[in-house]
């Protein structure tokens, strides 16, 4: 028992001596903090059924017979983008549930870096040539292939998400959305 007390005696001894004072956490954001939830004003996607459909500043039809459908294209703008880009594309059926996931990576000089291996893969894919965009917008393409594929052998109908974003680049993901009929 006195040898508790001993103890005790020599902790508050030592805690009354320490010059150590309890700082409160700043209340600012660090500058590392990632924003918040919501769109990002400075990313946009375009879809449409050709990769020039996709790029053209003409509104598209957003409704397309998945039966007739052969590809499924997106224009991805963002104002720049690291010396290689990683991006996750992702399609929600219309009931939010994930369909499938696809991986591209890009990069303004592809000869510079011509694969990568994406976070979480362990094989390299190709890297593809990123575009300039009006004024300074990069623009990122890619193509869904729908013939042949789950999309037409398990056709729904409905309002599908592609979500888009680029790996480690704060405020990149976007989403847009396209409505698929079965039949006419």
């Amino acid at each position: 028992m006195a040898a508790r007390r001993l103890v005790f005696g020599l902790l508050l001894v030592i805690g009354a001596c320490s010059d150590k004072t309890q700082q409160p956490p700043p209340n600012n954001p660090q500058p590392d903090a990632a924003p918040g939830p919501g769109p990002n004003p400075t990313v946009s996607i375009h879809l449409g059924t050709t990769e020039a459909e996709a790029l053209s500043t003409t509104p598209q039809a957003s409704s397309y017979d998945v039966l007739q459908l052969s590809d499924l294209w997106f224009a991805y703008m963002i104002p720049a983008i690291p010396d290689v880009a990683v991006m996750h594309i992702q399609t929600l059926m219309p009931d939010g549930n994930l369909f499938t996931t696809y991986v591209a990576a890009y990069s303004q000089d592809p000869a510079a870096h011509p694969t990568v291996i994406p976070m979480g893969y362990t094989q390299p894919v190709d890297v593809r040539a990123a575009h300039k965009g009006d004024g300074t917008s990069i623009v990122l393409t890619y193509g869904i292939p729908i013939s042949g594929t789950d999309y037409v052998r398990h056709a729904i109908a409905g309002n599908w998400k592609v979500r888009v974003s680029l790996e480690s680049v704060q405020s990149s993901e976007i989403e847009g959305t396209v409505t698929f009929r079965v039949g006419p």
